[in-house]
């Protein structure tokens, strides 16, 4: 796991667990760090940040087109001219995900699902940022798309190879394991075990761990449908699960066999009636996770550990409409990276208008602790 690198940078969350119990708000500040182009929901830009702090998201273009971007240096950067997104970057910053391309008269098929027919559409191939371009992970007519790296280069995803059944792959020094079909892998682990989604041609979808060629059903909080969204290197799985008969949609975390629901902040305000939700996007090596919950309030990011979902508007200083200028809100984190730094988005005043803009949960300088070079187990 990456905690075994023994990196100074590494005892910093000790500290985020203790202050959270203390005195949490002023320990945090919140840092703006921009639109990514365009205008997109909040959430569904996937932000992600590595342990260097290099943040990847993606943005739309003048042509409404997805584009990928990195933060580094303090700025975002389109990656590049092409259409395509970025799913997952790792310690080294290799950065991996889907190019856009325009195809015509071809079948193709989603996971698990049948060849279709179309004439003219966009598709997606899974990609490596490599030397300024993203590079095709596949030779020949290819489908599918990239979501994971771990720190060894080793990358996941799924694809459809010249018209058959998308399967999912595993990727490693140009050689290719196949995941099987009706396999979405999601995330992949520094030790190589992978997650994912079954995709069949019923309503039930569950979260998958593939372990040492076996792949293993982790089951649902009761409902049909679920998906696992992150893994980290202790083999704690997080996502999200609709609920018994299907009424709610929550995060989980999956650790020691055993699925958790994390539950939610509340239900949506002033609509009688409505049910609460909750996401999770991310998990460290440190069981930290992070995403999003209905509230009372609406939907806000949120942090959860040692058994405590806490609202991450609770934590800094907000603004308001024709306030001093900043954030109104924070709706999703999306990312966190082993060193407790939290990303995510939400709507944020310039003191004219509202945009929906990145933003980076730090803490104060101050309140990092003494490296000691000594790790602890969890």
């Amino acid at each position: 796991m990456k905690a075994f690198r023994g990196s100074l940078n590494l005892i910093i969350p000790v500290a985020i667990i203790v202050l959270l119990a203390n005195s949490v708000q002023a320990e945090f500040r919140l840092i703006n760090l921009g639109t990514l182009g365009g205008v997109l929901p909040p959430g569904v830009n996937r932000v992600a940040i590595n342990d260097r702090g290099e943040i990847i998201g993606n943005g739309l273009g003048t042509n409404g087109i997805q584009h990928a971007y990195c933060y580094s240096d303090g700025a975002f950067r389109r990656l590049s001219t092409n259409p395509w997104t970025a799913a997952a970057i790792n310690d080294a910053g290799q950065i991996v995900g889907s190019r856009w391309v325009l195809v015509t008269n071809i079948w193709f098929s989603s996971p698990g699902g049948p060849p279709v027919s179309t004439n003219v559409a966009f598709a997606q191939q899974p990609v490596i940022f490599r030397n300024g371009l993203p590079v095709n992970l596949f030779p020949g007519v290819n489908y599918g798309g990239a979501m994971g790296i771990n720190d060894k280069g080793e990358i996941v995803g799924s694809v459809s190879l010249n018209g058959n059944l998308a399967h999912g792959f595993a990727y490693r020094n140009g050689l290719i394991t196949d995941l099987g079909s009706g396999f979405m892998a999601t995330g992949i682990n520094d030790f190589g075990d992978v997650i994912g989604q079954s995709f069949t041609f019923s309503l039930v979808v569950h979260p998958l761990l593939y372990h040492d060629g076996l792949t293993q059903d982790l089951g649902t909080l009761g409902g049909t449908t679920g998906l696992p969204t992150a893994i980290n290197d202790l083999d704690e799985i997080v996502g999200w699960s609709t609920t018994t008969s299907n009424a709610e949609t929550h995060a989980f975390l999956y650790r020691n066999g055993t699925m958790t629901d994390l539950g939610t902040l509340g239900n949506w305000p002033d609509i009688p009636g409505t049910l609460s939700y909750s996401t999770a996007s991310a998990i460290n090596n440190w069981g930290q996770i992070v995403g999003t919950t209905t509230t009372t309030n609406g939907e806000h990011a949120f942090l959860y550990q040692d058994g405590t979902m806490t609202d991450l508007n609770g934590l800094v200083k907000l603004t308001h409409i024709s306030g001093l200028p900043g954030f109104l809100t924070l709706i999703s984190a999306d990312g966190i990276n082993d060193r407790g730094q939290i990303v995510g988005e939400g709507p944020f005043w310039d003191g004219k208008h509202v945009t929906t803009d990145v933003f980076l949960l730090d803490f104060h300088p101050e309140h990092q602790p003494g490296a000691t070079g000594v790790m602890f187990d969890r």
